[in-house]
């Protein structure tokens, strides 16, 4: 079911859009806001799929309200009766635009365009998931107790890092370094980042590495 926020200062709008959402199945409307303060809150509270938003309303504008959404966004429709603000709406990357008053066959397009997206962006978090699950149990428990050094660390999620990683050990009383870097983000590039990993700290157990055989 998509989850949809509807922002737009005139209630016979939000009256019309909710009734066509429904109408079209498929979509929970999950909130409603008549300004951009109002919306902030509303999205922050109920955390939606999908965001259609009035560009033109009283003291804030849908389009800085939309650059302002932080992580992780919804997707935004913009809906508006004015065709001229189409060429401003798109810098902000909607997932569509809609011209009022609102069709039933172009909202179905624009929905079918969003279902897409989101199956898509699901895929992305599971992808995401897994890696991330794959990347932790290398994850040390405790840091080593080095005389004459402060140790700490800090943990990235995959979907921050992607297939960057490091990893470091202690080999005879030398510090041994390696930084990684695999191309692309999601579940393939974690595995690849992980196998690397481990790879290389089991090596490190078991004797000295040269830096020709490291590369």
């Amino acid at each position: 079911m998509m989850r949809v926020v509807l922002v737009d200062d005139e209630a016979p709008a939000r009256a019309r859009l909710t009734a066509l959402l429904g109408e079209a199945g498929g979509v929970t409307v999950v909130g409603q806001a008549a300004n951009a303060d109002e919306a902030r809150a509303v999205i922050a509270q109920v955390t939606p799929d999908v965001v259609f938003l009035d560009i033109e309303m009283p003291a804030e504008r849908g389009t800085e309200l939309a650059a302002s959404l932080p992580e992780p966004r919804p997707f935004v429709v913009f809906a508006t009766a004015y065709e001229r603000f189409a060429v401003d709406a798109f810098q902000y990357d909607p997932a569509d635009y809609l011209l009022k008053p609102v069709n039933r066959q172009r909202l179905a397009q624009t929905l079918d365009r969003l279902r897409v997206k989101l199956a898509a962006r699901r895929d992305t978090e599971r992808e995401w998931t897994a890696a991330a699950r794959a990347q932790a149990h290398l994850l040390p428990r405790t840091l080593p107790d080095l005389p004459g050094y402060t140790m700490a660390a800090r943990t990235l999620p995959a979907r921050a890092v992607g297939g960057d990683f490091y990893d470091a050990t202690i080999v005879e009383g030398r510090l041994a370094f390696v930084l990684g870097d695999i191309a692309g983000k999601g579940m393939a590039a974690g595995l690849i980042a992980s196998s690397v990993q481990a790879r290389w700290q089991a090596a490190m157990k078991q004797r000295d590495l040269t830096a020709a055989e490291m590369m």
